[in-house]
């Protein structure tokens, strides 16, 4: 919704995605968590979202060459970056475009998920089974009945390498 928001009322919010291959060389073995169709899914589903497309090779895991791709009227990032670290915001402000930094969701990190599940259960490294129902491809819980079918993002690109 933040990201929407810095859009405008009538932005076409295409959100970029590491893949899966990405992940694991920014982040290590153990990640992603989710895979990218997952997470594609869950962003897919958000009723803000138009488009969620794939980024990250093994010359570059930055979003650059999306970015020149897309061309952006606005380049959202969160607000633990300053502009000037920011991949791609020099090309989108010389095209005419903005870099909008808007404030994280305190709590909402997959690095913080992780951490406050292995709080729970230092042991096997997972809390115990919730008695909330998951989204579907949680690792916890089981899926509901009929929760999976159907569910799917608005869009997925996939750019080739």
């Amino acid at each position: 919704e933040k990201a929407r928001e810095a859009g405008g009322k009538n932005a076409f919010l295409v959100v970029g995605v590491n893949d899966d291959a990405s992940v694991r060389r920014l982040k290590g073995e153990s990640r992603p968590v989710n895979t990218q169709e997952d997470r594609a899914r869950v962003l897919g589903a958000l009723e803000s979202v138009g488009a969620v497309v794939f980024f990250g090779k093994a010359s570059d895991d930055t979003p650059l060459e999306l970015i020149r791709v897309l061309r952006p009227d606005v380049l959202v990032k969160g607000a633990d970056y300053t502009k000037d670290k920011v991949v791609g915001a020099e090309f989108v402000e010389s095209i005419g475009g903005r870099v909008a930094l808007v404030d994280l969701v305190p709590g909402k990190s997959t690095t913080g998920t992780i951490a406050k599940m292995r709080g729970k259960n230092q042991s096997i490294g997972m809390p115990r089974p919730c008695r909330v129902q998951g989204p579907p491809g949680c690792p916890v819980c089981p899926p509901q009945r009929g929760q999976t079918k159907n569910w799917r993002p608005a869009a997925v690109i996939r750019f080739s390498q």
